[in-house]
């Protein structure tokens, strides 16, 4: 394991599925990795990474240079550049962007917690004033299989 959490093999496996290719050794302990759907699309677009994403202001946006024991904040950069310059590409291909499962299932979760938040202050209010209390919301069977399923993608 790396100081990032991930080993060697994860690393490139992510790479690889964001359409990344490995080019060549860099200085010292460092590999460039090269989107090249990115890097053919670039030379008819225009396509400027965002500043917050790169490594260094000279970097193209279809290249990122991966040590080989990144820290936990380096590998996160790493792997936002790559998933830019991923969706970056399907877009311009006109392939339409993945959407990720777990931002998706994370919306549902907090959809539910929330309706669940609101359903349980409601059935206080109504209880101390001595009223029948509201049934639960669909969202509360749901509730425990979202968890699990956000707690299973986060890992």
């Amino acid at each position: 394991m790396s100081k990032s959490g991930t080993n060697r093999h994860e690393r490139e496996r992510f790479l690889l599925d964001q359409n990344f290719q490995e080019l060549r050794a860099a200085k010292g302990s460092h590999v460039i990795w090269e989107h090249a759907v990115l890097k053919e699309l670039a030379k008819t677009n225009k396509i400027e990474a965002p500043i917050n994403l790169r490594q260094n202001p000279a970097q193209p946006p279809w290249e990122v240079p991966v040590p080989c024991d990144p820290a936990v904040g380096t590998w996160r950069k790493i792997s936002k550049f790559a998933k830019w310059a991923d969706d970056t590409a399907n877009q311009l291909l006109g392939l339409g962007v993945k959407p990720d499962p777990l931002v998706e299932t994370k919306r549902e979760f907090l959809k539910a917690r929330n309706e669940i938040c609101e359903w349980k202050r409601e059935t206080k209010h109504r209880l101390t004033a001595d009223l029948a209390p509201n049934p639960a919301p669909a969202s509360y069977k749901d509730f425990m299989s979202l968890e699990a399923k956000l707690k299973s993608l986060s890992m």
